[in-house]
């Protein structure tokens, strides 16, 4: 076990809108003093990178992890969750503005990202789905503020006035916040997020794999447990 450990942030932020915010490099020293370890939160646990600086240096591997499963994992927020309480006042369109932002910077970072060509396809595999929940969160942005017409659009080239079209027309006519809500961030989201899911198809796990079988990186799923 390690006797100490230092702890720092990586400057680059990372835009999944739920729980990867960072990741976290931790260099420990002990049984093996030239093993380093990249932590990245993800649901419900952290996926733990063990690598050798001498063959992948900590910042490259640390720019590589956005486009990794465990980002993949994170980028389509979870489902809406009913309110408990009687008193709901409409969605927080401070969170919506703060997931899209995270969105954003996740596409102008991938933008500027160089991947070894076994990461080409999981590239451009996050990059289309950073893509597409910045413009379904756009939408439901636009819509909670006002626009009646602005769930009338198309994502990743998803036609919403097709393939939603009951709530796209339902869309103007309704008024009540929670109503809006509800037709919105519940039924038109996951309308929308169901035929992106099977466009998109899966994520390229192998060519992840054989990236980290590549370049001696060993990977662990920590899984946080419950009380």
């Amino acid at each position: 076990m390690a006797s100490r450990a230092r702890q720092s942030h990586l400057r680059r932020r990372l835009s999944a809108p739920v729980l990867v915010a960072l990741i976290v490099v931790l260099r420990f020293f002990g049984a093996r003093a030239d093993a380093e370890t990249i932590v990245v939160p993800i649901p419900d646990g952290m996926a733990v990178l063990h690598f050798d600086p001498k063959i992948v240096s900590e910042e490259y591997l640390g720019e590589l992890a956005l486009v990794s499963p465990y980002v993949s994992w994170t980028l389509s927020a979870p489902a809406w969750e009913e309110d408990e309480e009687d008193g709901f006042h409409g969605p927080d369109l401070f969170d919506v503005e703060i997931e899209l932002g995270r969105l954003a910077q996740t596409l102008e970072d991938i933008d500027r990202l160089r991947v070894p060509p076994l990461l080409d396809a999981a590239l451009a595999y996050v990059g289309r789905e950073a893509a597409f929940y910045a413009c379904v969160r756009g939408a439901l942005l636009a819509y909670y503020r006002g626009d009646d017409h602005a769930l009338a659009i198309a994502c990743d080239e998803i036609d919403a006035p097709t393939v939603c079209s009951e709530l796209v027309v339902e869309a103007p006519l309704t008024r009540a916040a929670q109503a809006r809500h509800r037709l919105a961030g519940v039924g038109w989201r996951d309308c929308m997020n169901e035929r992106f899911r099977e466009r998109l198809g899966t994520y390229p796990l192998e060519n992840w794999r054989e990236f980290l079988r590549t370049f001696g990186v060993e990977e662990e799923i920590v899984e946080h447990r419950g009380c």
